[in-house]
């Protein structure tokens, strides 16, 4: 039976959020560790040419082997969910830890494939799907690779430690498709069919969801899914909160549309949740403020906003419900 860094985590029934920071040198970028009683899922892992996600890792599979036998060498065994196909977050990954067997790959779900014409510049789907596949066989082909499709039927709910449940919330329609990018056209790019970022548009709103539920809690990871204009109201936030909507429910954390920042008009919407804590992963000082200040604007309760865009930071979640939280110097 193989043995792993895993065997040497603590099993303490606690489930523990790793929100890596990517530092001030990158603007931006999702990272995120999930973990309870050794099992670990990535979430994203930075951005490209970006070695903190990778570090990160090591550090932990080392300190595992510490608690091991003298000589003991293991990999660290993880599942990995990748949000969307763009170089700030998965950029990391497949630049470093992909590539290194001291980590091993076991399940890999990957968001459902879009009908963008590859024609587009900057579409992330067409160009990162194809190395991701490429680095997998090459260098992880032990891995199950799970492609998740897109709406209701596609929706994946996965068992984890004792009585908690990972659940991927798919988008619910193909942005890529000519007639959800005439709507992205018409109202973001004035019908000019020639701007550049179309695709980057389509890809960010094509983000699958990942929700974490444990000892009562819940926490929902967002991926970049598209807000721009609060007047619009069937951008791909709005269908897929309308789709997935009163299933989830109350957050207890949530990572806010695209890294937190404040121009992205998702705020209102993401406030239907009722989030008690947000994560901001961009390292401007000034994303928590702006991000504040929008809230701000519609009145309620304000949650605790955790930046982690240059520091690290673990929220822990106990079988009772108990949460706290620490940052990582």
């Amino acid at each position: 039976m193989p043995i792993y860094a895993n065997d040497y985590a603590a099993h303490d029934g606690v489930l523990r959020l790793h929100l890596i920071a990517h530092g001030p040198v990158t603007p931006k970028a999702d990272a995120f560790l999930i973990a309870l009683d050794g099992e670990y899922y990535l979430i994203d892992g930075g951005m490209t040419a970006n070695t903190g996600t990778y570090e990160y890792l090591i550090r932990l599979r080392a300190a595992l082997l510490d608690r091991a036998p003298a000589g003991t060498h293991a990999p660290l065994r993880i599942n990995w969910v990748v949000s969307h196909f763009h170089q700030d977050h998965i950029g990391a990954t497949l630049d470093y830890v992909i590539r290194d067997r001291r980590i091993e790959f076991d399940r890999i779900y990957l968001p459902p494939r879009s009908a963008i014409d590859p024609k587009y510049p900057d579409n992330g789907d067409n160009k990162y799907r194809g190395i991701t596949a490429e680095l997998i066989a090459r260098m992880q082909p032990q891995a199950t690779v799970i492609d998740v499709g897109f709406g209701h039927d596609a929706k994946l709910v996965i068992p984890y430690g004792d009585g908690g449940e990972i659940t991927i919330y798919p988008p619910d329609r193909d942005w890529g498709l000519e007639e959800n990018l005439a709507y992205m056209v018409d109202n973001y790019y004035d019908g000019n069919w020639e701007k550049p970022n179309i695709a980057v548009a389509a890809v960010n709103a094509c983000s699958q969801w990942m929700g974490i539920r444990y000892g009562g809690r819940q926490c929902l990871f967002t991926g970049d899914t598209m807000k721009r204009k609060a007047k619009l109201d069937a951008e791909a936030f709005d269908t897929m909160y309308a789709l997935w909507g009163a299933e989830i429910g109350q957050v207890d954390v949530l990572k806010y549309l695209h890294h937190g920042v404040a121009r992205d008009k998702a705020a209102r919407g993401m406030l239907k949740f009722q989030p008690k804590r947000v994560i901001v992963t961009h390292s401007q000082p000034t994303a928590p403020e702006a991000l504040r200040e929008v809230i701000a604007e519609d009145g309620g309760t304000m949650p605790e906003i955790i930046a982690c865009g240059d520091r690290s930071y673990v929220l822990e979640i106990a079988a009772d419900g108990g949460i706290k939280g620490s940052w990582l110097s």
